[in-house]
């Protein structure tokens, strides 16, 4: 147990804004279930549910020196956020099918945007050689070459669902090898996807 868990929600929020990893990971394992119910309940899909709470969290990243105390707690602050993302990502869902397309391009990553800006590129090289090469060759394409998860899923002969998910555990992986702060690769088996 961290010394940072018994703080409260706000104060954690205070030290994410000064780009504190530790008390992002208190954050999340504090509000991510609860997150991802939220999106659940507005998308009724669980693959989209996960990617609007990823994203919910890379938002959070970026902004939590945006929380003023003064309009509500952090969870409240949070859990609109997640709501609106997730009623916009119905709507795209909703746009696409109507237009007919087939697939719709998978959700900005700002997660990988985060590393990206925040560490340096022999650091993101260490990051990803957690990754099985599946997953390394998947994130790749789909954040340094360019490419639609569409794409990407056409050029490895995979479903969109499958490369979802690729991408997803990847991302998960890296996010659990920052957070242990480069004390080497992290624990446990790599999921082959």
């Amino acid at each position: 147990m961290s010394a940072l868990s018994a703080l409260p929600l706000e104060l954690l929020v205070r030290r994410v804004a000064q780009h504190d990893v530790e008390a992002f990971s208190e954050v999340y394992d504090e509000l991510s279930a609860s997150v991802l119910r939220a999106a659940l309940r507005v998308t009724q899909d669980h693959g989209l549910a996960e990617d609007v709470t990823q994203e919910v969290f890379a938002w959070l990243w970026r902004e939590a020196d945006r929380f003023d105390g003064s309009q509500g707690s952090v969870r409240a602050w949070v859990h609109t956020v997640a709501r609106r993302r997730a009623i916009d990502c119905v709507r795209r869902e909703d746009t696409w099918r109507r237009r007919g397309q087939l697939e719709a391009p998978g959700p900005h990553d700002h997660v990988i945007d985060a590393v990206l800006a925040a560490q340096s590129h022999e650091h993101l090289r260490q990051v990803m050689t957690v990754l099985t090469a599946r997953q390394q060759e998947a994130i790749t394409l789909a954040y340094f070459g360019d490419r639609s998860y569409g794409q990407v899923a056409d050029q490895l002969d995979v479903t969109l669902t499958a490369l979802k998910a690729r991408i997803r555990a990847g991302l998960a992986r890296m996010r659990h090898q920052l957070l242990t702060d480069g004390d080497g690769p992290a624990g446990g088996s790599a999921r082959g996807y």
